[in-house]
């Protein structure tokens, strides 16, 4: 009897919880529908068509100078980086088929977007796919020059989404959490991988000999 009361209670607490997030999904698109201007739309419809070609072009400029260079620290990262937004992607349109989330202007009519997009809604993968990016680009070089302006996009591609009517913030903020969550996972498993990899070629001490 408990069990089943313990149910009932988590059931409720879980469905009042998603109804409430809906609500401030909802509140929060028409909030920032109604302060949208033409000036601010096109530089975040700018903005948000970066996140596909930046996230290419990063990965292959680095690999491309580090094969110039000569450099594998720079191959390396530019590979991670490809990992990490393969793994992204592939988890974002896992849940996309798995949720089923419409589009926001889908369920609701009054909610007017700038532009229609394809595919389902849950989780964002503009918002995944710069998340991946950045994080991995700031994990291969912790540095504040290159840490603060890779987020700095990657958070204007997600609040883009939201801004533009494409996407409910829990999208954006979903996609942001697997984006750098495949990052950080990624980098994980290339150190591992590359210590493993040093740890069977150390060459074995050579014999001592006696005279």
């Amino acid at each position: 009897m408990y069990i089943k009361v313990s149910i009932l209670i988590f059931l409720f607490v879980l469905i009042s919880g998603f109804s409430i997030a809906q609500n401030v999904d909802v509140e929060t698109l028409l909030e920032l529908q109604e302060h949208r201007n033409p000036i601010e739309q096109k530089g975040l419809t700018f903005i948000t068509n970066t996140a596909g070609p930046i996230c290419i072009a990063l990965p292959a400029g680095l690999f491309i100078s580090g094969v110039i260079s000569k450099d594998n620290s720079q191959k390396q990262a530019a590979l991670k980086m490809g990992v990490s937004l393969a793994v992204s992607e592939g988890i974002t349109y896992s849940l996309k088929s798995i949720v089923h989330r419409n589009r926001p202007y889908e369920s609701y009519p009054f909610i007017t977007p700038a532009s229609v997009q394809g595919n389902y809604s849950f989780p964002s993968g503009h918002t995944s796919a710069a998340f991946a990016t950045a994080t991995s680009l700031s994990l291969s070089y912790p540095k504040w020059q290159v840490i603060v302006p890779v987020y700095t996009w990657a958070t204007l591609v997600g609040y883009s989404r939201c801004y533009l009517g494409v996407h409910y913030p829990s999208d954006v903020l979903a996609g942001a959490l697997v984006g750098a969550s495949s990052a950080y996972l990624s980098h994980v498993g290339q150190k591992i991988l590359s210590k493993n990899h040093n740890h069977r070629h150390v060459d074995p001490e050579p014999y001592l000999i006696d005279n």
